[in-house]
C-alpha cells in the first residue's frame, strides 16, 4: 500500500480522535504547487499535546509501520553532524 493510498485512512483516525494536524512536506508541496515530485512518505505535523512524540509513535505503529523520531535541528535545518572534542584523556 502507497503512503498516498493509506492517507485517508490515517486521516479518518485523526479526525476521529479530534487531533489537529496538516500534512506537509513533499507530499503536500506537490498538490499546493501544482508540482510532480515524487515522494516516498507522508509526513503529518500534530498538534502540540502532552506527549506529541509518544503519541505519534503509537498511532504510527498502529498501522503496522515503523516510526522515526525527526530532531528540532532537522526541522530548522541545523547541524546534521557535530565534531566534538574529547574532554577526558584516553
Amino acid at each position: 500500500m502507497t503512503p498516498e493510498d493509506r492517507l485517508p485512512q490515517v486521516v479518518r483516525k485523526l479526525q476521529e480522535q479530534g487531533i489537529m494536524f496538516a500534512v506537509v512536506g513533499g507530499f503536500a508541496a506537490r498538490y499546493y504547487r501544482n508540482d510532480s515530485r515524487d515522494t516516498k512518505d507522508v509526513d503529518i505535523a500534530i498538534d502540540d499535546m502532552v506527549s506529541p512524540a509518544e503519541f505519534a509513535k503509537r498511532f504510527v505503529e498502529s498501522f503496522g509501520l515503523n516510526a522515526r523520531t525527526a530532531r528540532k535541528a532537522d526541522l530548522e535545518g541545523g547541524t546534521l553532524f557535530a565534531v566534538k572534542n574529547k574532554s577526558t584523556p584516553e
